[in-house]
């Protein structure tokens, strides 16, 4: 009788030493839960918003985002992934039931002057070993700003600029107009003219 109340309470498990341990000792933290039923999403992301430098490396981390899951086993762990960033941003998946943080990284090098603004959407899922159908998620917008440094050279409209001045013009009459554009942006694209060299 006492054997068979064992059987019937619905826990398997092998033998280690005196202790009865469950079925999926050794073997990873497996779904027992999954003929359950999940029945919570991941509570919702916080939407964020940050800024980096466009000189940022490669690896470094923009943002850390967290989710919980009120459902236990692996049905409260979460996985993580993102969408949008042209291919510019990754985000650690962060499966760990001891670890709920998913750290959205710098993936490939970025450029102020091509774009200064990613809106990504960073989405939590759990059950990361679960059957699709039997996943919930939430997701979040990240908004992700670039901020400019100066590393553009201003340029000249041209390269050389030819013009004639009468010999009897009065000193501080205008000779020629140079114009000359910065890619940078604030400080960094102001520009000062000056002159050097014989004649300066």
């Amino acid at each position: 009788m006492g054997r068979r109340r064992k059987e019937e309470s619905g826990v398997r498990g092998v033998r280690r030493g005196k202790k009865r341990l469950p079925f999926w000792w050794g073997r990873g933290v497996r779904a027992r839960e999954e003929s359950g039923v999940n029945t919570l999403k991941p509570l919702p992301l916080a939407n964020a918003h940050t800024s980096l430098p466009e000189d940022a490396a490669v690896d470094t981390i923009v943002l850390r985002v967290n989710a919980t899951d009120a459902d236990s086993g692996l049905f409260a762990a979460i996985e993580y992934s993102l969408a949008g960033g042209d291919g510019k941003f990754g985000i650690n998946p962060a499966t760990s039931l001891l670890l709920s943080q998913g750290d959205i990284y710098i993936l490939a090098l970025l450029d102020r002057e091509t774009k200064n603004r990613y809106t990504l959407t960073a989405i939590a899922r759990d059950n990361p070993r679960g059957s699709p159908n039997n996943r919930r998620e939430n997701a979040a917008q990240v908004l992700v700003t670039v901020l400019d440094v100066n590393d553009f050279r201003p340029r000249f409209a041209q390269r050389i600029f030819n013009t004639s001045v009468f010999e009897n013009e009065p000193s501080g009459s205008s000779v020629i107009t140079l114009s000359a554009t910065d890619l940078d942006e604030g400080e960094n694209g102001r520009l000062l003219y000056s002159m050097r060299g014989a004649g300066a």
